[in-house]
């Protein structure tokens, strides 16, 4: 078996995406990775765990508060949202 096959082989097997580090969320939200680690000083953004001195953050955590930030035009909160 090539490489490029070995390759999508094991992405195929791999265990779906449970969580995010900051760098990889800065990037969903096109924010820098010093405004992540600000909003966890202030307690602000998604919820996240310290695992063994890292930190990560649940995709269900950040997904929900996606949702919970969603606003429509004119300041009113979107239903989906609520």
């Amino acid at each position: 078996m090539n490489r490029r096959a070995t390759e999508l082989d094991e992405a195929a097997n791999a265990k779906p995406l449970r969580h995010l580090s900051q760098k990889q969320l800065a990037s969903r939200l096109g924010l820098s990775e010093r405004t992540i680690e600000g909003w966890r000083y202030r307690g602000k953004g998604p919820d996240y765990l310290r695992l063994e001195g890292r930190i990560a953050y649940r995709l269900a955590d950040v997904e929900r508060f996606e949702a919970e930030s969603l606003h429509r035009s004119g300041a009113k909160r979107c239903k989906a949202a609520q």
